[in-house]
């Protein structure tokens, strides 16, 4: 029995780069596994064994050819040490190069121990005298497990196919160059890593964080995200990539559960964070009698809020005066003295308000969380936070003032931090306080979508740049990992035209799918048609779970139902994204009752919206509407019913 060994940047390589198909590769190993030779057994390319009981073989222009070799070898060894023998793919190395990976197993230090992963021979031995049972020992410790993966052995379920069908998490073992770079942590700082969707930005924190816990063996680390959702779904793949072990000193933590932690350290109690900031809002504008019709249709719960966030606490303003000599250049709508003396009144309502209910806003109590730490951050204070890394995912979401906060938290001596997001993507933020951050560290671009097709990736690209162009994308900048089929786009006459159709389309989907495929899924743009979507698909028979839910787990293969925005960080194989129609996307009501100079960024955010749903689907994607279709659909190839 062979074991087969895949060393890193073979999976991107084979499945974007090579001419062999999936299948090739799947195949000729299965029958090595099985002991069989392949059939072009004659086609043997020069041996390139390091010694009689472990190949090296470099995957550069044949592999099947090579396997052959190794087949025909195998199959003549009858004595126990054929079990030790150990295939290794170096997908696009030469020879050279591929001994050099296995000479940095031989003089790498273990992270863990500080010891040379080979201890009996001096670090400088040739790598020709390694045995197959030396190499197999060193795949054990850290730094194999960072430079190889064994996909199949005597104890080892036979992953490839898995792994390059898609089935497996080949994120946690293979980065691409730019991904790997990302990775790599870098000098005192802060730094950046961008990309679109599919790029692997999250997958780039989570590699980072797992290589600054590895490489310095004492001080906590901090990965953090918008909400508790993501910070769970962070947690989960962190301990997949490197065991339980790494949340001894690696704090994975939503930014609100930041701020009332730090809250707690500086008032001795919880704080208690207000859920419904709008409805305080709105309060504090039926209080102002003052107020005209004119100004009520200016001053909606969403401007006022936006103005506190973004002006108020974001600029640190604590008086009338501060506030009056402050510059919103920024903001859309333009407010002379007047103007803002009665937003200032509004503010100290909604304040009140708060105060009232013993409870405090996200950005109030990110503001006092961020002044008690740098406060503690001053000679002869009781220390707060001393995070040596932290590591930030989806980091346009995060506000200006909770940005002050995590610089607050860190090391200030050598301590960095990593923000990964795109601004372009955000959904829940206004605005991207990163944009205006000093950028003294490395700024790192992700292009390669390794998520979608082509298709679907250009499709989703083309959403978040404006109305839709027929244009394609600049391939160089935003390559994809394969062809597929168009996003198809259909426009119906009723409802229910559009509800056949996408349930045709399940349908069709799941015949091409198999259950260890990622599942499939219904987007909407709001909550409130997740529920009529979920029945009206159990009543045609098809098994359906929300997002979210308790049974939104992953060995579970029914049907996901849910918003546009509850799929961030998720992905299926095919997606039908409904209701993408002229009143829905961006909601009527929506566009009526916003000030004209806040339209643009109610337009950006539902292009982002949009575009994140569209961008979740893998192969299949559908986008439906009855009636007219969205404005941020002009200009596309709509296919009518």
């Amino acid at each position: 029995m062979a074991i087969v060994v895949v060393a890193r940047g073979f999976h991107a390589a084979v499945s974007r780069q090579s001419p062999l198909t999936r299948a090739d590769v799947t195949e000729t190993v299965g029958r090595l596994l099985a002991g069989a030779a392949p059939e072009d057994s004659s086609a043997v390319r020069p041996d390139s064994a390091v010694d009689g009981r472990l190949r090296v073989l470099p995957v550069v222009d044949g592999l099947h050819a090579v396997l052959a070799e190794f087949a025909a070898t195998d199959a003549a060894t009858t004595d126990a040490a054929a079990t030790d023998t150990v295939l290794v793919f170096f997908a696009l190395e030469e020879p050279a190069a591929a001994k050099k990976r296995l000479r940095r197993l031989r003089t790498e230090l273990d992270p863990t121990t500080g010891t040379p992963t080979f201890q009996e021979r001096p670090p400088a031995a040739p790598v020709a005298q390694l045995t197959a049972a030396e190499v197999l020992a060193s795949l054990e410790t850290p730094a194999g497990r960072a430079e190889f993966l064994v996909v199949a052995g005597p104890n080892t379920e036979p992953r490839l196919e898995n792994l390059f069908t898609g089935r497996d998490d080949g994120w946690r073992f293979f980065l691409d160059p730019a991904q790997q770079t990302a990775a790599e942590p870098g000098p005192p700082g802060i730094s950046t890593v961008t990309g679109g969707p599919g790029t692997g930005k999250t997958t780039v924190a989570l590699h980072r964080i797992h290589r600054l816990w590895r490489r310095e063996t004492s001080g906590r680390l901090l990965l953090t995200t918008l909400d508790q959702a993501g910070a769970h779904r962070l947690s989960e793949s962190l301990v997949c990539l490197a065991g339980k072990e790494i949340l001894e000193r690696v704090d994975v933590l939503d930014i609100d559960t930041v701020v009332r932690q730090t809250r707690i350290l500086d008032v001795g109690q919880a704080v208690r964070i207000d859920r419904d900031e709008p409805a305080r809002w709105a309060r504090a504008l039926q209080q102002a009698a003052e107020l005209g019709d004119a100004d009520r249709r200016r001053y909606t719960p969403q401007f006022l809020a936006a103005e506190y966030r973004r002006v108020i606490v974001g600029g640190g303003l604590r008086r009338l005066d501060d506030y009056l000599a402050a510059s919103r250049a920024d903001r859309g709508v333009v407010l002379d003295g007047p103007d803002r003396v009665q937003v200032w009144r509004l503010v100290e309502a909604f304040e009140s308000i708060l105060d009232e209910r013993g409870v405090d806003s996200r950005e109030r109590a990110a503001s006092r969380a961020a002044d008690f730490a740098q406060r503690a951050r001053q000679p002869g204070a009781p220390r707060v936070g001393g995070y040596r890394h932290i590591v930030v995912d989806e980091a346009p979401e995060i506000s200006p003032t909770q940005l002050r906060l995590l610089k607050a938290l860190l090391d200030p001596a050598r301590g960095t931090l990593l923000l990964c997001g795109n601004g372009d993507q955000r959904i829940h933020a206004d605005h991207d306080a990163t944009a205006h951050l000093a950028i003294d560290g490395p700024r790192h671009r992700l292009d390669l979508d390794h998520r979608s097709t082509e298709q679907i990736s250009e499709f989703a690209a083309a959403l978040l740049a404006g109305p839709m162009t027929k244009h394609p994308r600049d391939s160089e900048a935003h390559a994809a990992k394969g062809d597929g089929p168009p996003p198809l786009l259909r426009s119906f006459d009723s409802a229910t035209q559009e509800r056949d159709a996408v349930i045709g389309a399940l349908r069709r989907w799941r015949t091409e799918f198999t259950p260890e495929d990622p599942p499939l899924a219904v987007l909407t743009p709001t909550t409130r048609a997740v529920g009529q979507w979920d029945r009206r698909l159990r009543a045609a028979g098809i098994a359906t779970v929300e997002l979210g839910t308790d049974q939104d787990i992953a060995a579970n293969p029914a049907v996901r139902v849910g918003a546009f925005d509850q799929v961030m960080g998720r992905e299926f194989s095919g997606v039908a994204v409904s209701g993408v129609g002229i009143a829905d996307v961006p909601p009527e009501a929506d566009v009526d009752r916003i000030d004209p100079g806040d339209r643009p960024e109610l337009l950006r955010r539902w292009r982002a919206l949009l575009a994140l749903a569209c961008s979740r689907a893998r192969e299949r994607l559908l986008v439906t509407w009855t009636g007219a279709p969205s404005v941020l659909l002009s200009n596309g190839e709509v296919e009518e019913s």
